[in-house]
């Protein structure tokens, strides 16, 4: 078993059988007293939280707040500390949380101590399983959030860069004969317990507003972190094909698999995660300012990774290439309604298309489908767009 298992195993274990044997020893009523003053211990450290979180954020060293320092090392006015802020806080916040409770468990104790003296004990049966429940709630308040933790950084620690793991085999190797086997841990039974009965409390605890008012949690920036840099290795697919030849066979599917496959990974992602990706790109476009091309800072600056279906994005990569070489039965209407729904292939090839070196059309009779299909649509937006792609502006 790994090291991890076994230390929740031994503080579930231990709470259990003290909360257990001290039961038995104080009876009915000095148990259910005791568990009163643990009420209180969590209430005060659950709706404290943020008092906690805000004292540590304002505490000064060497004249300077955390908060300060945080947005400093970042950079002034960066748009970037707004989403890695409420990040801090959350991570704070749940440390505080379990810090807390322990420390107001031990005051309720040593107070409980001295009140115990003027209560009568009761039976002595019922009070053992008020004591085992209050052992449990003792366990679960400590283990639930590091369980959550624990799984999250074993989320981080299995992304792949480039097609490499950010933790490499020889780094896991040595963790794994140390007894720190987190992938071993989120498969085993320990974890899958507190994750099914403690899944809830965790997400409620690990969250926080951002600056815009929505709700963000530690699980969902690592599940957005996580399809980040699966987006990214897959840009790099991408930007690795070969282009010198025009759209042909071969790269034309390639294309359509990049676009599967991100289609893929957006379908993993929870709302949450796509929200908070959103916000990352938007960071770092306001931050890098004009060191991204205005044209690709456009398609940024508008982009929503909830609207973008990549799948029907490589489609359009079909359909264009299809026209093109007068393969299957794409017509002139289809080719440019498919277009005009694009929200990312469209505006890319807007991009990069300038009205003298527009898409070539073979004829005057192909001119003049493609100019009657843009005429139908109702979106003058992707209509405008696509004369220009066209030549037709």
């Amino acid at each position: 078993m790994d090291i991890i298992s076994t230390v929740m195993l031994g503080i579930t274990a231990f709470f259990l059988v003290f909360g257990l044997l001290y039961g038995l020893k104080r009876g009915a009523v000095r148990s259910i007293v005791r568990l009163i003053t643990l009420g209180v211990a969590f209430a005060a450290a659950w709706f404290g939280k943020a008092l906690y979180v805000d004292a540590v954020l304002t505490m000064e060293i060497n004249g300077v707040s955390l908060s300060k320092s945080l947005s400093e090392s970042l950079g002034e006015g960066s748009a970037m500390a707004g989403v890695i802020e409420p990040l801090v806080e959350i991570l704070l916040g749940v440390v505080l949380f379990v810090l807390a409770f322990i420390a107001l468990k031990i005051v309720t104790a040593i107070l409980f101590f001295v009140i115990g003296f003027f209560l009568p004990k009761g039976k002595k049966g019922i009070g053992m399983l008020i004591g085992l429940v209050q052992g449990a709630l003792i366990a679960f308040c400590i283990c639930a959030p590091l369980n959550g933790v624990v799984l999250d950084v074993q989320k981080l620690m299995n992304i792949e860069m480039d097609g490499q793991p950010v933790i490499d085999a020889e780094t896991k190797a040595s963790m794994q004969d140390a007894g720190v086997d987190l992938d071993a841990y989120a498969e085993g039974p320990v974890s899958k317990l507190y994750t099914a009965i403690g899944k809830g409390f965790y997400n409620a605890l690990a969250k926080t507003e951002n600056a815009d008012g929505n709700t963000v949690t530690l699980s969902g920036y690592v599940d957005a972190t996580v399809a980040t840099t699966k987006f990214a290795d897959e840009l790099v697919v991408l930007s690795e094909i070969n282009f010198e030849n025009g759209l042909t066979a071969e790269n034309r599917d390639a294309i359509h698999q990049s676009f599967k496959n991100l289609d893929q990974i957006k379908g993993e992602m929870s709302e949450e995660a796509k929200t908070t990706v959103n916000q990352m790109i938007a960071a770092v476009v306001a931050d890098a300012g004009e060191e991204i091309p205005p044209e690709m800072s456009e398609i940024l600056e508008n982009f929503d990774i909830s609207t973008v279906n990549f799948e029907k994005e490589g489609e359009v990569i079909l359909d264009l290439y299809e026209y093109a070489e007068g393969e299957g039965e794409v017509t002139a209407t289809e080719l440019v309604n498919t277009l005009a729904e694009s929200t990312l292939i469209l505006p890319a090839i807007e991009s990069m298309v300038e009205t003298e070196s527009a898409i070539e059309l073979p004829d005057d009779e192909t001119r003049a489908e493609i100019t009657a299909a843009i005429n139908a649509l109702e979106n003058d937006d992707a209509a405008a767009s696509l004369r220009k792609i066209f030549g037709l502006s």
